[in-house]
């Protein structure tokens, strides 16, 4: 008995070091993905001979490089979320003129109880809403941050006033969130979301298992929620991953 439960003990902390390898793995595609994407906003600027601007692009972005490279650990603390989130938020107003209004609302009434969440979870949100949302709307729009406690869960939001999406969109965004990589694109529309979208999702998956989720509601023409319920207490969630 003593050797099986030894041997259970081995094989547990053997799968929690492979998720851990998972997490770092995909911590490390993560960043040159976000740091590309923000680049590229100033080789924008740069060829509409926008100087001040793009002068302006390149300190926020090196303070978002100077971060990224400090990032070495699964997750930090939320409160660093939201300061990285704010420098991004930072170039898109710049690059954008106004064409965006956000408003960043994230409650201080969970702040004491210590929030560790994974690098980059709320930023490929924003990104997705952007370019996915409001990029297909005409005018003005607005994306909504949020953060709130919700019993024993970190409640974060994204939600943007866009284009929306079709139910079977959102079946295809779900199918690519549920892993069934080999069914979303044999029938229906393309799943909306790019790399960094679905990167989040894995990461949650693997740091929390099915204590996390990630969730979207959508309305055509009206806008989408990206909601992620993150336990705030720390630890890893193997169950059913067998």
């Amino acid at each position: 008995i003593r050797t099986m439960i030894t041997e259970l003990h081995e094989t547990h902390q053997m799968k929690e070091r492979l998720a851990e390898a998972k997490i770092r793995e995909l911590q490390m595609q993560m960043n040159p993905h976000f740091l590309f994407n923000t680049l590229s906003l100033v080789i924008r600027s740069i060829q509409l001979g926008e100087r001040d601007t793009s002068i302006q692009l390149v300190k926020a972005i090196s303070k978002i490089l100077r971060s990224s490279i400090e990032i070495n650990t699964v997750s930090i603390p939320l409160d660093a979320e939201i300061e990285l989130l704010q420098s991004y938020l930072y170039i898109q107003k710049l690059h954008l003129k106004g064409r965006v209004t956000f408003c960043l609302d994230v409650r201080k009434s969970f702040m004491d109880e210590d929030v560790m969440i994974p690098p980059l979870t709320i930023q490929p949100l924003v990104e997705n809403a952007l370019y996915h949302g409001i990029k297909n709307k005409r005018g003005r729009g607005r994306i909504w941050v949020r953060g709130y406690a919700k019993e024993d869960m970190a409640v974060l939001e994204v939600e943007d006033d866009g284009a929306g999406m079709t139910e079977e969109e959102m079946e295809a965004v779900r199918r690519k969130l549920r892993g069934e990589k080999d069914l979303a694109f044999q029938e229906g529309p393309a799943p909306k979301g790019g790399f960094g979208l679905f990167n989040v999702a894995e990461r949650l998956r693997l740091n929390y298992g099915s204590r996390c989720s990630l969730e979207f509601k959508s309305v055509l023409g009206l806008g989408t929620r990206a909601v992620v319920n993150i336990p705030l207490e720390s630890g890893y969630d193997r169950e059913g991953e067998d």
